[in-house]
């Protein structure tokens, strides 16, 4: 089935114009939602990644522990962890509390000069070899001179049930998870999760801390921002704005199945109908390349080869030439990124000498001037390449594929125009040995 008769076979098709119907619906909802100010922006992630332990959690988090913080909430904070968490015989000094970052590579450090607790953020970073040991063992040299130290261990993670062992070195963790123990040292230990199914989770400790700032909005939002940037961190986000299941939810039951049924169907049929077109759209830009190609060259491809990962399946080349005009997908499927430019023929091929052959040199040297090139060779293959980071099957079902066919060939056509002389250039530097890449 080609791709225009599977068109109208869905505009005639009931179930399928039923299916295209209530996602129309579903796509109008959302519209409308985000028209009154719905949305899922969210000013951490907009800046950092979701799963940046340093400069993203352990600062926030420190930030609200931190009695002399900018909050002025005093140890409202601190005070709220550590009657969530805090094991029953350990005890700390509100009024001494001091907390550090960073401070000799433990991530949160809390003392209020007799009590320690250290707090060790794991989300996908692996444990070092005895790392808990050595924050351990840091904290009881520093504090030679006290009579008594109390240290409480705290293993933040997403979802790790205890530290390993080559963190611990000699410590063993007892089977209550509660104290880490050696030959002459015991301490106080509790697993804390960023997970809200998992218990205890940080999430208790936001929840409430939002709960007693109430109103005070400069404190309320950035607590609201991260409690989204933990759900999203640990797979439990909610979007606020409605999602197909949920829409799916609110429908009937009958008519659930009918769309699940039908979008069943259309997904068996899509890897051909993708095949197909961007059969066609290869057919089609192989005929315009070929208008515009100058004396001696052509332009060929591999349609089998084009939906594997590397090889260079499209090429506009002068079969005497050392480097070709050439177009290759870096993942199967034809998924992006795309690489398009200028390649060498094969591994015989020394760039290197190509570029400082005298006659191409002076003609790198003008396109650099004039053609806003950066530098050559780009790679150990590449003269010159640029990255085309969209999909492209997916820009062909948006945008058209006359649309696409003329951004393609407008690429291929400058390409073509600056460095078909250096191409030509090139003819004695090349064996015929192992073709492609």
């Amino acid at each position: 089935m080609y791709f225009g008769e599977f068109v109208q076979k869905s505009i005639n098709d009931k179930a399928y114009s039923d299916m295209a119907f209530l996602f129309q619906e579903y796509q109008d909802y959302r519209a409308k939602q985000k028209r009154r100010g719905l949305n899922d922006f969210n000013l951490f992630t907009t800046l950092l990644n979701k799963g940046d332990e340093v400069r993203l959690h352990s600062r926030f988090i420190a930030s609200l522990l931190n009695p002399k913080g900018l909050h002025y909430q005093d140890s409202l904070f601190l005070e709220i962890f550590l009657s969530l968490y805090k094991p029953s015989r350990f005890s700390f000094d509100l009024a001494s509390a001091s907390v550090h970052r960073e401070h000799e590579n433990i991530d949160i450090y809390l003392t209020d000069g007799a009590n320690h607790i250290i707090v060790e953020n794991k989300i996908y970073a692996g444990d070092q070899p005895n790392q808990i040991a050595r924050y351990i063992s840091y904290v009881n040299e520093q504090n030679s001179d006290v009579e008594e130290i109390n240290i409480w261990v705290i293993y933040l993670t997403i979802d790790r049930p205890e530290p390993s062992e080559y963190s611990l070195g000699n410590y063993r963790l007892n089977a209550e998870k509660t104290e880490l123990t050696n030959s002459a040292d015991t301490v106080f230990y509790s697993n804390l999760y960023y997970s809200s199914v998992q218990h205890p989770s940080i999430i208790q400790w936001l929840e409430k801390s939002l709960n007693e700032v109430g109103n005070l909005q400069n404190l309320s939002f950035p607590i609201k921002q991260y409690m989204e940037v933990v759900h999203k961190l640990t797979g439990t986000y909610r979007s606020k704005v409605m999602t197909l299941k949920e829409y799916l939810d609110s429908v009937s039951v009958e008519e659930k199945q009918r769309f699940l049924t039908t979008a069943l169907k259309v997904s068996r049929e899509l890897p051909d109908l993708k095949s197909q077109q961007m059969e066609s759209f290869f057919d089609q830009l192989q005929k315009r390349v070929s208008i515009f190609l100058p004396d001696g060259w052509e332009v060929s491809y591999d349609f089998g080869k084009l939906s594997k990962k590397w090889g260079y399946p499209f090429r506009i080349y002068n079969k005497s030439n050392a480097l070709s005009i050439a177009l290759e997908f870096n993942a199967s499927d034809f998924n992006p990124p795309v690489t398009i430019g200028v390649v060498r023929r094969n591994e015989s091929v020394n760039l290197g000498q190509v570029v400082a052959e005298a006659q191409i040199q002076q003609k790198l040297r003008q396109l650099g001037v004039s053609g806003g090139y950066s530098r050559f060779p780009q790679s150990k293959w590449w003269l010159t390449y640029e990255y085309l980071k969209f999909d492209l099957w997916t820009e062909i079902v948006n945008r058209g594929e006359t649309v696409m066919l003329d951004t393609f060939t407008n690429k291929f056509m400058k390409l073509v125009n600056d460095f078909s002389e250096v191409c030509d250039a090139s003819h004695g530097y090349w064996s015929s040995v192992d073709e492609g890449s």
